[in-house]
Order: C-alpha cells, then sequence, then structure tokens
C-alpha cells in the first residue's frame, strides 16, 4: 500500500483512541493484521462499530484487492437512525481515503442500482 494511504488511515483514527474499550484491545490484531473471521458481540457503546471500521480499512489496504472493482463491504445495523449517522461519519472520513459509502434501505431495485454504481 502506498505510504500517504497508510497515513490517511492511520489520522482517521487518531481523535478518536479515546473512545477505546478493553474489547478493542483484545481484537484490534486480529481485525486489522489477519484474515480470520470475526464474530464480535459487545454491549451498546463499547466499541463494536469502530472494531468494524478496522476490519473495513485492512480490506481497503489488501493489495491483493487493491484492482478489485468488484469489492464490496457490508455493515448491517439493527435501526435506520444509526445507520444514517454511520453513513453520513463515514462518508465524511473516508471520503478522505476516496472510498464511497452507501445506505441500502430494503428497496430492491433502489439498493441494486447502488450497488451497481458504487465502485471502490
Amino acid at each position: 500500500m502506498e505510504f500517504k494511504l497508510k497515513v490517511k488511515i492511520k489520522l482517521l483514527f487518531f481523535f478518536r483512541l479515546d473512545l477505546f474499550e478493553f474489547c478493542l484491545f483484545l481484537v484490534f490484531n486480529t481485525l486489522y493484521n489477519t484474515d480470520d473471521n470475526v464474530f464480535l458481540g459487545a454491549s451498546i457503546g463499547s466499541g463494536k462499530t469502530i472494531c468494524a471500521e478496522f476490519a473495513i480499512l485492512r480490506l481497503f489496504s489488501n493489495e491483493k484487492l487493491k484492482d478489485n472493482s468488484e469489492l464490496k463491504c457490508v455493515y448491517v445495523t439493527p435501526k435506520e437512525e444509526l445507520a444514517e449517522i454511520v453513513r453520513q461519519d463515514w462518508n465524511r472520513r473516508f471520503a478522505r481515503i476516496e472510498r464511497k459509502v452507501v445506505m441500502l434501505t430494503g428497496e430492491t431495485a433502489t439498493d441494486l442500482r447502488l450497488i451497481a454504481k458504487v465502485n471502490f
């Protein structure tokens, strides 16, 4: 991965380090440095979304997948309000590393168009 992208990825989270909970320290290495599957169950406010962000950044930084225009990542949340908050936050932050974020609604035709349109 080019140096500038690595620096941008690290800066995305520099100012959020105070949000880290103990579980983040336990799972960071697996999420960001391995291709292992992870199931993370934790209480509200414990940092699950940040853990998802580490896994997403791992995906984005994978050199083998760099030229794959079909690369997609899905984040699922049980509430539309939370999904909108996360989408707005990720649009702002991931735009810095030239990544796009869309929110799927469950309307098949609309969602399929959005999925086809978003290329990382």
